[in-house]
């Protein structure tokens, strides 16, 4: 059985309920600067998510589960270079703690083949596959309705391939983008 498979046979929480459920389409152009390098990025994120709000000590946390893809194209504006991003997978946040009055130690895992970074011939130049645990200290402001504000990035916990992943140690996420984009 896969992950993924194993992630949407999973129950939910018992202590939460469905509020929210949808579809979306989002366009994005953006321009900013990657490795070094002024870049402009154009693409597209969908999927479908549902939201829940927890109970108890829970209560005011909301849940996200989103199953989402994207695709994107990269250039560089100054030489007309690119390559292509790519993505599907599961996000599913699992787990609240409360720390605070209002401020949540939230647990999420993302599952799929969530990146691949494909250069202009196509061919697949790094793929990320498995599974990436994060862990955010979040404020839910306490006014019952989804949203907020995150206080802070407290860990990734990686398995599975992830060459892609923009903090890796190696910065070969770097090496890669300047190769094809320089």
């Amino acid at each position: 059985m896969t992950l993924v498979a194993v992630l949407l046979a999973w129950p939910m929480h018992a202590g939460a309920t469905v509020i929210q459920r949808g579809g979306y389409v989002s366009p994005s152009v953006d321009d900013y600067e990657l490795c070094g390098i002024a870049v402009h990025e154009e693409g597209v994120f969908t999927g479908t998510v549902h939201l829940r709000v927890g109970k108890g000590v829970a209560e005011s946390a909301f849940f996200a589960h989103d199953h989402f893809a994207y695709a994107f194209t990269i250039t560089n504006p100054e030489n007309g270079r690119y390559f292509t991003t790519e993505g599907k997978g599961v996000f599913n946040e699992t787990n609240a703690t409360r720390v605070g009055e209002t401020t949540f130690e939230f647990t999420s895992i993302e599952a799929g083949q969530t990146f691949v970074l494909r250069d202009p011939s196509g061919s697949a130049v790094l793929r990320d596959r498995g599974r990436v645990r994060s862990t955010i200290l979040f404020d839910t402001l306490g006014d019952d309705t989804p949203g907020g504000e995150l206080v802070a990035w407290l860990d990734d916990d990686l398995a599975g391939p992830h060459p892609g992943f923009i903090f890796d140690d190696e910065g070969r996420f770097c090496s890669v983008v300047q190769e094809l984009l320089a």
